[in-house]
């Protein structure tokens, strides 16, 4: 039973999740047995383990069960010092720092309802202009079908289009 901090660096990219345990080898088997059945409560982390994109450490071992916590609050300030992103959902106690990585599954969640429903409203939005784009075309076309119509209610009995297609079923050559 080894006590420490440990972390689980993302192979390509400057993410990190930093833990602590009084057993560092039964809380690995932990992460393990929710990665592997898909229901790890951190929902970025768990993509990322699928995708074979993280690598587990050590980063120091033997720390007294009561300076866990203040060794973990120290290694997420230095990797974010370095411009680190943290997959952890909370930061230790004390820490000042905003972590913007969204990971969690309810804030996955909040931030996916959020896109849909501002995808959603961009839609109706475009949706509306088309139909007023509609209206407005059919309003234009009714006054121009009206002032055909007047054109033809003045032509005074000349022969036109329309009165040949009513009569001959087509239009003569020579109109």
């Amino acid at each position: 039973m080894t006590s420490g901090i440990y972390c689980f660096k993302h192979k390509e990219k400057p993410y990190i999740y930093i833990g602590s345990s009084a057993d560092i080898g039964s809380r690995y088997k932990g992460h393990l047995t929710a990665f592997e059945k898909r229901n790890h409560n951190n929902i970025t982390l768990q993509e990322d383990f699928l995708s074979d994109k993280l690598t587990f450490e050590i980063l120091c071992k033997d720390i007294n069960q009561e300076d866990l916590l203040y060794m973990e609050e120290y290694y997420c300030e230095y990797y974010l010092d370095n411009g680190y992103l943290l997959y952890n959902r909370v930061l230790p106690k004390g820490n000042e720092y905003v972590n913007v990585m969204m990971c969690s599954k309810e804030n996955l969640k909040n931030k996916d309802i959020r896109f849909k429903l501002g995808y959603q409203r961009r839609q109706l939005k475009k949706q509306d202009k088309e139909l007023q784009d509609c209206y407005n075309l059919i309003y234009n076309l009714k006054k121009e079908i009206e002032v055909l119509q007047e054109k033809i209610r003045n032509d005074n009995g000349k022969a036109n289009i329309f009165t040949q297609i009513e009569a001959f079923g087509e239009i003569k050559e020579g109109f």
